[in-house]
């Protein structure tokens, strides 16, 4: 009987024991990341060029200031480099698709598409206009696409655009360029 006791004693201090551990590792694991995410934000606070920016990314790779600081180095990056702009931004869409930052993101790539002439714009664009249906940047691309397709010689599919913008977008700048863009199909 006694033994008995004692091995239901020991079990119970085991168990105890265990269950102190796992809580004790579950706290320490979320003060270092809490630790991590206080650090990224500091350093991303004072952060001022690319190499820095870089650094952000790499050290802390884990935690919520990675997809800023993409954003960030691929602004810095358009200045001299947009080919690296474009990658970084291509980055942060594929890693954080569903971060604030991320229509911005596809409108810079979107935009650097369209200022080289590429064969993609078309696609890229009615690709954000699918994924980033309720974005502010819509009448933008919509009037981005209108102007590539009219550069293809594509006019019927220009005009939808642009007739589109009047109708769903009518206030702001874009209504008013749409408005030329259609005067100049016609």
């Amino acid at each position: 009987m006694e033994n008995k006791k004692r091995l239901l004693t020991n079990k119970k201090f085991l168990l105890v024991t265990g269950l102190t551990v796992i809580s004790l590792s579950f706290f320490f694991v979320q003060l270092h990341n809490q630790k991590q995410e206080n650090a990224s934000q500091q350093a991303l606070a004072v952060a001022a060029n690319e190499n820095d920016f870089k650094e952000i990314i790499s050290r802390y790779s884990d935690t919520k200031s990675v997809p800023q600081a993409l954003f960030k180095l691929a602004q810095l990056q358009s200045k001299h480099d947009p080919k690296a702009a474009q990658s970084t931004y291509r980055e942060l869409l594929t890693h954080f698709p569903q971060h604030p930052l991320a229509p911005q993101a596809a409108y810079r790539n979107l935009e650097h598409l369209f200022h080289t002439h590429s064969t993609h714009v078309i696609e890229t664009g009615q690709r954000f206009l699918v994924t980033y249906k309720n974005s502010h940047l819509k009448p933008l691309v919509m009037l981005m696409l209108a102007q590539a397709h009219q550069r293809n010689n594509e006019i019927q599919s220009a005009r939808i655009l642009l007739e589109d913008i009047l109708i769903f977008h009518p206030q702001g700048s874009w209504s008013e360029k749409a408005n030329q863009l259609l005067k100049q199909l016609k």
